[in-house]
């Protein structure tokens, strides 16, 4: 696991949910990497605000065009990885680990229990609690 770079971004995140709606740079949501074109996103989910940090950049995570079949969308890219391949490969996580950490679906007890979407915070949250749970 890349604590170091988990910590990043866990730190981002908690810097984005003290900003004011108002002066974020963009919606934050789980449910898409990237929304709008690359480097002008209009929303984010917590990998996709990864692929902005520079400090994160400068080892490699970057938002990348990707084609899947006649699709094609924005997502996080590390070396010849992409998406959730990506995802794991850069942090050094497994599979299960990248999908609770970061996933729309791993939040989905704030939807029913809480009536609201993930935020930021909930996301850090979630990192300090993995990078805590690790020997």
């Amino acid at each position: 696991m890349r604590v170091d770079r988990l910590e990043i971004l866990a730190t981002h995140l908690e810097k984005l949910a003290e900003t004011p709606p108002s002066d974020l740079p963009r919606e934050f949501d789980l449910t898409m990497w990237w929304r709008g074109k690359a480097g002008y996103g209009t929303a984010a989910c917590a990998i996709g605000e990864a692929t902005q940090i520079p400090a994160l950049q400068e080892q490699g995570l970057r938002l990348g065009d990707i084609v899947w079949g006649s699709c094609r969308h924005l997502g996080p890219v590390f070396e010849d990885h992409t998406d959730w391949e990506a995802v794991q490969e850069f942090f050094d996580l497994t599979e299960p680990q990248a999908w609770n950490t970061f996933s729309d679906s791993a939040y989905s007890q704030l939807q029913y229990e809480e009536a609201r979407n993930a935020e930021p915070l909930d996301v850090a949250a979630r990192i300090r609690e993995i990078i805590k749970a690790t020997p």
